[in-house]
């Protein structure tokens, strides 16, 4: 009996709140992600072997894509995972941007890649990705009132510093820390 209620008290979390979010788990799953419920469940649908490609950059975009070995195409897809780093759709133009840090609220910068008025007309900036999968544009009044809706004390602290433009990254990972086991 009391192995059965351990092993409940195991199971029945994992099956209530369905599975465990990529923030939560020991190990990033290799594959590609058709949509954001399967990144932020760490379950991606395509698990076909593939490989990261790193674009020729010149023209512009993103600085990563994949091939996938036996040549299948997938169509549009929200990101992908090499087992190490998670890569996500890059803004405006083709291709992935490595992802900085997974968590409940995933970001990356997004740089300006190439030469040329493509490139000057994309200028690098912090990307957010929030809890239903929507790119935001992480700047400093962006970034202050996000945290702010989910923790007000750690807004407070934010909004005193004197270079906010250069602790953002810091500031989203101590949000996502405190929430990460919500």
């Amino acid at each position: 009996m009391k192995k059965l209620i351990f092993l409940m008290a195991i199971v029945l979390p994992l099956y209530v709140t369905g599975q465990e979010k990529i923030y939560q788990a020991k190990e990033l799953k290799r594959g590609i992600y058709k949509t954001y419920e399967e990144f932020i469940n760490n379950s991606p649908s395509i698990t076909n072997e593939f490989s990261v490609k790193e674009k020729n950059t010149v023209r512009g975009g993103s600085p990563f894509d994949f091939e996938i070995s036996d040549g299948t195409k997938v169509g549009k897809v929200f990101g992908f995972c090499d087992g190490k780093y998670v890569y996500m759709k890059g803004l405006r133009m083709g291709g992935f941007c490595k992802v900085d840090y997974v968590g409940r609220y995933s970001f990356f910068n997004y740089g300006t890649h190439g030469v040329g008025v493509a490139a000057m007309a994309v200028p690098g900036h912090l990307v957010i990705v929030d809890d239903g999968g929507k790119y935001r544009d992480g700047t400093v009044n962006f970034v202050s009132k996000f945290i702010r809706s989910s923790n007000p004390t750690l807004a407070d602290e934010f909004d005193k510093l004197t270079d906010k433009k250069a602790k953002r990254e810091e500031y989203l990972i101590k949000l996502n820390e405190s929430l990460k086991n919500q």
